[in-house]
């Protein structure tokens, strides 16, 4: 199974999201088990101004969301092919997911890099 093919399959089985909002009212979608970089301290996101991007999983500078804030963002991922499980916190196992995810594509996680530097 190549590197791309391992990934795919990851996204196609259950994606675990968290929605968050930033103190502007701005809602985000947080995959606490899909890697944002090969920096083992980020995750993929998503937002209706950006679309996808990556950005550290601690979820700092958010609030908690009310369930009618995310409701657009959720038919929106739902839309282009996420099926979702909603999830309120971040566990050990879902990092353990992203990190796994991370080596499985072969990147170097960030608590490596010194290893592979010249």
């Amino acid at each position: 199974m190549s590197k791309l093919s391992k990934l795919d399959a990851i996204i196609q089985e259950k994606t675990k999201v968290i929605f968050r909002k930033f103190p502007n009212g701005e809602v985000i979608a947080l995959f606490p088990e899909l890697p944002g970089t090969n920096d083992i301290t980020t995750c993929l996101n998503y937002m209706h101004n950006g679309q996808h991007g990556s950005g550290k999983a601690t979820l700092d500078g958010t609030i908690k969301v009310q369930l009618l804030e995310c409701v657009n963002l959720f038919k929106e991922l739902t839309a282009i092919g996420y099926n979702l499980t909603v999830v309120t916190r971040i566990s050990y196992q879902m990092d353990q997911k992203r990190i796994a995810a991370i080596r499985a594509c072969n990147t170097v996680p960030s608590d490596n890099v010194n290893n592979y530097l010249p």
